[in-house]
């Protein structure tokens, strides 16, 4: 079941691997690991990967990326994305666009 979400994931992530990384000033690529859960409050939820250090990155997914994560939540996840800094309930947070998702 993990591995075809994995393969879901991987396919949607597809199409952000030739995003343009230089039109996001400040955007570097970085390799997470830590503890993927749903934080917030309905209907402002999102998927959040919290480090051993505490460091939190919210995740950016599109709707049915969202979806195929939320059904293996909890996880422990290695993730490899594009880093930037955005907000989330009026608080300013890393926000990492993953391009490379393995559960642990």
């Amino acid at each position: 079941m993990k591995s075809l979400l994995l393969i879901l994931l991987c396919i949607g992530w597809l199409g952000c691997a030739g995003t343009d990384t230089a039109s996001m000033p400040g955007a570097e690529v970085i390799t997470v690991e830590g503890e993927a859960s749903v934080r917030g409050h309905t209907p402002f939820t999102t998927i959040m990967l919290e480090t051993s250090q505490r460091n939190l990155y919210v995740l950016v997914l599109d709707d049915a990326e969202r979806q195929a994560l939320e059904a293996t939540l909890p996880a422990r996840l290695r993730i490899t994305g594009i880093l930037t800094v955005d907000t989330w309930n009026g608080f300013r947070y890393a926000h990492l666009k993953p391009t490379l998702t393995e559960w642990l």
